[in-house]
């Protein structure tokens, strides 16, 4: 949940992107960025944007070694407390660690069906 949300704001599509944030960062590291069994304390660590690239891995190999600063960056711009300073959409698709810019690929239309 994109802090603005937390926080009663209208939701913008700045708040999709906290989202690919979030998605983003679990598809590379198999973990939440924000996580606690107590809610208050996680929608504390939400408002403060306070996530890491360590930590418990339940047991499993960190993953974060592995993952590049570029995609490290995309998520860091991506969940930003400030949705006035988080990347837009078009922003995104501009990163330098956006995959199809990785593989060279100009166009995206291999994504739609």
């Amino acid at each position: 949940m994109a802090p603005e949300i937390l926080l009663r704001n209208p939701y913008t599509s700045a708040v999709d992107m906290w989202a690919l944030g979030v998605i983003t960062y679990i598809l590379l590291s198999g973990m939440l960025p924000f996580e606690d069994e107590n809610q208050s304390r996680l929608y504390r660590k939400i408002l403060k944007g306070k996530y890491s690239y360590t930590g418990d891995m339940n047991g499993r190999e960190d993953p974060w070694p592995n993952v590049s600063n570029l995609a490290k960056d995309f998520i860091d711009q991506l969940l930003n407390v400030d949705s006035t300073f988080r990347m837009s959409a078009g922003q995104a698709l501009n990163h330098p660690w956006w995959p199809p810019r990785i593989y060279g690929l100009s166009q995206i239309s291999y994504f739609l069906l």
